[in-house]
């Protein structure tokens, strides 16, 4: 989770006489932040705009986007707070982002630390009614006297800040788990996540994932009732993100003895499953397990044969596992799912649960299982990327890295067509780099040595160039390391352009083991086509190595 740190620039200045210290902002978010760490806790972030003034103008995008994507704010409150129209701003933004939840839903996501005291009758209304954590005394009673501040001129002066650092991590962590019932089953997108979804929505919206094919087929497996609103919301993530689902969304898993069957055609599609783990085991099929952990069963089944199967079509299949620590206590509402109470531990939900224990009420865990908890959007965030970036191919195919770059390789007689894939690949958002011909010979190799070591992938354009030419090439990709990579390409792709020719064809029906992951073949073409700007768009497997 996130945390969004609201203060006020000037409580965090330093005297001229102490330049060597530590603003009070400063030093409570790098403390709070090794407490929380040394308590196990490396997901909650804390976020805080460290500019030393504030925006001049309108209010920035950049704190609104960052409230937005906030489940907790964290109120450093003093009178020059109060005083901060940009503080009320950022309070105003936070309220607007969790309204949904009411009023007080809102004031529940809100923690103070005090640096000086604020009147409580004078705090707005969402700061009223808790304590908070105050890092000063006052030297008299009832309020009155000299403030004493816990840390001041650039240090802590009292240990009892560290205390209150310590007891501010420790409410932290409580509210975390306190509303991580709503944020893991209801959260609302944020809008610019929402805005970027959409984004990237329409963008796949013109993919039509292969017929054939592994890598963008993906098995999501049938939920219990207690997920089903997880699994619609993967279906849309997945789906937008242009993946095939299978088995069909909107068809069941039989009830009848062929469920196992049926379970099996569609992982035979894929070299992936994904599994979402309630409380409830599912419906029993006849003469099955629960639906849940049939699943889980014969994708089990599909790991041990790829791995007894070297070769297999299959090679590399695995799991993905999402068990939340916190599932909503749910009625279910299907009589077959009562049934299936028998394979169930007594519930645990609105609990917190370990996923590693939860995947043992239902299978053992294997060692190639990715087993995941936290909240759901973040599982999508994860999902969606390592599904783009992981080796799902039997070569080690994946997109490549939006910061990444294709290196196009051909010779001088090729430049044109090679143009032409790059065009098309510069269109679909992909960076791409050419080689270089002018210039001594020794700078010329040296240079195209370079683009290899530094490519996120590589695809040799071989129109006009020999036979000879593209055997050389592909043979030079084999090893990644001898190119002074330090990690594996994406993909090393080949486009087989006009004109055709028998030896054209048989070197593309044939290749080498590891030398090439993706083959395109347009010889018989005029320019390259759709086919292949998708192909190294989004990659798969074309050939078996």
């Amino acid at each position: 989770m996130q945390v969004f740190l609201s203060y006020a620039r000037i409580d965090d200045e330093l005297p001229a006489s102490e330049p060597d210290g530590r603003g009070f902002v400063t030093a409570l978010d790098q403390d709070l932040t090794y407490v929380l760490r040394q308590r196990g806790d490396l997901e909650t972030t804390i976020w805080r705009d460290k500019r030393r003034i504030d925006p001049a103008d309108q209010f920035d995008a950049v704190i609104k986007n960052d409230i937005d994507e906030s489940d907790l704010l964290l109120v450093v409150l003093s009178p020059n707070w109060v005083k901060r129209p940009w503080c009320k701003l950022e309070l105003d933004c936070f309220r607007e982002r969790w309204k949904h939840e009411g009023e007080e839903g809102v004031k529940h996501r809100i923690i103070i630390a005090s640096k000086r005291f604020v009147d409580p009758a004078t705090r707005y209304s969402l700061l009223q009614g808790q304590v908070g954590h105050n890092f000063f005394e006052f030297e008299g009673p009832g309020n009155s006297g000299v403030q004493f501040e816990f840390f001041s001129r650039g240090k802590a002066r009292d240990d009892r800040y560290y205390t209150h650092v310590e007891e501010l991590a420790q409410s932290l962590s409580l509210k975390i788990q306190q509303i991580g019932k709503k944020t893991i089953q209801g959260r609302s997108v944020p809008k610019q996540r929402e805005a970027k979804d959409q984004r990237a929505r329409a963008t796949a919206a013109s993919v039509t994932p292969p017929a054939d094919g592994l890598a963008r087929k993906i098995y999501l497996s049938k939920p219990a009732s207690d997920m089903r609103e997880a699994y619609s919301r993967l279906v849309d993530e997945l789906s937008g993100a242009g993946y095939a689902i299978v088995p069909d969304p909107a068809v069941n898993i039989p009830y009848d003895s062929s469920a196992a069957r049926f379970v099996d055609e569609a992982l035979a599609q894929t070299n992936v499953s994904i599994h979402l783990l309630g409380e409830s085991a599912g419906y029993m099929p006849e003469g099955c397990d629960p639906i849940v952990k049939l699943q889980l069963a014969r994708a089990k089944a599909w790991v041990d044969a790829a791995n007894r199967d070297d070769n297999g079509a299959n090679e590399g299949f695995r799991r993905i596992i999402w068990a939340p620590e916190v599932v909503e206590a749910h009625s279910d509402e299907s009589a077959s799912d009562d049934q299936a109470a028998q394979f169930a531990t007594p519930s645990s939900a609105g609990m917190n649960r370990d996923p590693q224990n939860v995947l043992k009420r239902f299978d053992c865990e294997l060692t190639t299982d990715k087993v995941l908890g936290g909240n759901l959007s973040r599982f999508v965030d994860f999902l969606v990327d390592h599904l783009r970036q992981s080796e799902l191919g039997s070569n080690g195919v994946s997109a490549i890295n939006e910061d990444d770059w294709v290196y196009v390789y051909h010779v001088p007689e090729d430049t044109k067509y090679a143009c032409d894939l790059m065009d098309a690949l510069r269109e679909h958002g992909v960076s791409v780099s050419p080689p270089v011909f002018e210039g001594p010979p020794a700078e010329v190799m040296r240079i195209h040595k370079q683009r290899l070591s530094e490519c996120g992938a590589v695809v040799l354009c071989w129109a006009q160039a020999t036979e000879a030419w593209a055997d050389a090439n592909t043979h030079e990709l084999k090893d990644w390391r001898k190119l002074g990579r330090e990690k594996r390409f994406a993909y090393r792709g080949l486009l087989a352009g006009p004109p055709p020719g028998d030896r054209k064809t048989v070197f593309v029906k044939y290749p080498r083991k590891n030398e090439i992951d993706i083959i395109v073949n347009l010889s018989e073409g005029s320019r390259p086509l759709a086919e292949a700007v998708d192909r190294f768009v989004h990659p798969t497997i074309s050939h078996a190595p």
